[in-house]
């Protein structure tokens, strides 16, 4: 259920970013064909954009890892912070029983 939950809102993720993306591509279009009408030929628009997508892409997922490692650490912390559930039960039912003593 959890990991239904978690791929849903990654999904909602990439959707909100891919509209994101697409909507700043249609406001630089007038962009583009000024560069085009300058001289700039369609590789550097391409080179460009690409440039600017893998900058994006590799600094959104170097903030992503960067709190995931928070976030990893933060969790640590609370967790040993905290007795395990059944810590003030010292011994078990097979440690305090021990065989019958005999007479000698």
């Amino acid at each position: 259920m959890l990991f239904g939950i978690t791929l849903l809102v990654l999904l909602i993720a990439c959707a909100n970013i891919s509209n994101l993306l697409l909507a700043r591509g249609a406001a630089r279009s007038g962009e583009m064909a000024v560069r085009l009408a300058l001289g700039g030929s369609r590789r550097q628009l391409v080179s460009q954009l690409l440039t600017e997508s893998l900058l994006l892409g590799v600094l959104g997922g170097l903030a992503g890892l960067g709190v995931a490692i928070l976030t990893l650490k933060g969790i640590s912390a609370i967790l040993r912070s905290r007795p395990p559930p059944h810590s003030r039960r010292t011994s078990t039912w097979w440690s305090s029983a021990s065989p019958p003593r005999w007479p000698s």
